[in-house]
């Protein structure tokens, strides 16, 4: 008689234990059923098909990440900390699998997977948004904006280099996201200066404003 009530978590978990056996690309819902002893109909409920499984493996890294802004003194690093530290937890957290993190990244780059590709754009951007809403930021407008932006760039470029990082606990990625944030922040204090002062400026003395 099929096992019921399997938690996602535990779908998840085997997924991840069928991949790490061979690949992502390999892996099977019904050989998951069969790996749980269980059915189809099991998996449906909690997952309509494998790129589910992918978004929910990204969630557990977010998770990991927000986790991150509980710890003691948190809120007394500097931004450039606390960036640094979130997407280093979000990184070492999907780096528990890291081959299959890489091989779930380049299935959702297959020509044809406009859903796939959509909803990685969308975990980019909420991703990024959790980020600096744990890094206290309070940006708005234009500096926002480009705030986002810069952020996005600094994360996507770490990601990309973190897929081929095999060091001790991702050390050169690490090193590489604080030589980025540190850039970010010289240019930081030059759009200050020149560009989001004045439109403090006259934002505070436009009428329409």
């Amino acid at each position: 008689m099929p096992t019921k009530n399997i938690s996602a978590q535990k779908i998840l978990e085997s997924a991840l234990e069928l991949a790490e056996k061979s690949s992502w690309e390999y892996v099977r819902l019904h050989e998951i059923a069969k790996k749980l002893k269980t059915n189809l109909s099991e998996i449906y409920k909690h997952y309509r098909d494998k790129d589910d499984i992918v978004n929910t493996w990204f969630e557990k890294a977010n998770e990991a990440m927000l986790k991150e802004t509980t710890k003691e003194n948190f809120e007394k690093l500097s931004t450039h900390k606390k960036i640094h530290s979130l997407i280093m937890v979000r990184l070492k957290t999907l780096g528990k699998h890291h081959r299959v993190t890489r091989e779930m990244i380049c299935s959702e780059l297959e020509p044809g997977k406009i859903r796939a590709q959509i909803c990685a754009l969308l975990r980019i951007k909420q991703s990024v948004q959790w980020m600096r809403e744990s890094a206290l930021r309070k940006a708005n407008y234009l500096e926002r904006a480009i705030e986002e932006s810069a952020l996005t760039l600094i994360y996507m470029t770490t990601v990309c280099y973190w897929l081929k990082d095999h060091s001790k606990d991702f050390q050169k990625t690490s090193e590489l996201l604080d030589k980025l944030l540190n850039n970010a922040e010289f240019a930081s204090h030059a759009l200050d200066h020149w560009v989001y002062q004045p439109c403090r400026a006259f934002i505070k003395k436009c009428p329409l404003c």
